[in-house]
């Protein structure tokens, strides 16, 4: 199998038309021999859609597909425009908090740095979860993710960024992982006395 690009939305769209003009689901398929079916040019019923005997024989297997692809499209067309959505609608609160640092970036006083620190925890907490996400890493782990950013604002600042690195960036991204890693043990340190109350 080949990788194919993601549908476009005008071949989305065109199927939904090719779904809504069609006969109504359920389909199924009307047997000949126990493996084999007839391929139809009609497809009808009352109560939805059947293939019935009159030219070509074909694996039943290839009947048992095309209705149940039928079958399954509305369920499908109707997740993709839902996931398609929420993923639209995260892109532009992503781009919000991304152009609100941008701002953030143009003054250097106290509250400025407070206000950046702040949008990097509301855009680490929109891509990767948030709270749930979070207190499943371990104290050693958030020591690895902030020295990790820690080490590439250390080469940013001797003139060895990677690509897209800034060293006031990677510093920032620094604070609000401590931020996250504070949150994450206070929320397990409550979890922990409430525990023994019990």
């Amino acid at each position: 199998m080949t990788d194919k690009p993601e549908l476009t939305a005008e071949e989305i769209e065109a199927l939904r038309k090719l779904e809504a003009a069609a006969t109504p689901s359920p389909w199924s398929v009307e047997i000949g021999l126990p493996d084999e079916w007839w391929l139809s040019d009609w497809i009808g019923g009352p109560q939805g859609g059947h293939i019935v005997a009159t030219h070509h024989l074909a694996p039943r297997k290839d009947g048992e597909l095309i209705c149940a692809a039928r079958n399954a499209l509305p369920r499908l067309l109707s997740a993709f425009a839902a996931a398609r959505a929420e993923l639209a609608a995260r892109e532009r609160r992503i781009a919000v908090l991304e152009e609100r640092l941008q701002q953030n970036q143009r003054g250097r006083a106290y509250d400025r740095v407070v206000e950046d620190i702040k949008s990097e925890r509301e855009l680490q907490d929109y891509k990767w979860g948030g709270p749930e996400h979070d207190d499943t890493h371990k104290p050693e782990e958030w020591q690895t993710f902030i020295v990790e950013h820690a080490r590439r604002a250390v080469h940013a600042a001797w003139g060895r960024p990677a690509p897209g690195d800034d060293y006031r960036q990677q510093m920032i991204r620094v604070a609000a992982l401590a931020v996250a890693a504070v949150e994450s043990e206070d929320r397990r340190a409550a979890l922990a006395a409430e525990e023994t109350k019990k």
